[in-house]
């Protein structure tokens, strides 16, 4: 799926975790019993567009079950070795 940064905050609730991190993005949203957690990768160049315009494509989704959105946030900084 390839998507913006400027169309995942239309996207998902003010209550969910959009992180840009480095040349990803994390996004952690509640659903009915689990977390879902997917991570996008930045396609085009920083340089050239501002983040909110970079195409994403996400290379990453599961549904997790944690306590809160930033227990899905540090597992998905896990999966980086961060």
């Amino acid at each position: 799926m390839t998507t913006t940064l400027e169309k995942l905050y239309e996207i998902y609730p003010t209550t969910a975790s959009i992180i840009p991190y480095k040349e990803w993005v994390i996004v952690a949203s509640k659903g009915n019993k689990e977390t879902v957690v997917e991570i996008y990768e930045i396609v085009d160049s920083l340089e050239k567009f501002e983040l909110f315009e970079c195409r994403l494509n996400r290379i990453y989704k599961e549904s997790i079950i944690v306590t809160d959105l930033g227990h899905a946030v540090k597992w998905a900084f896990d999966m980086f070795g961060e």
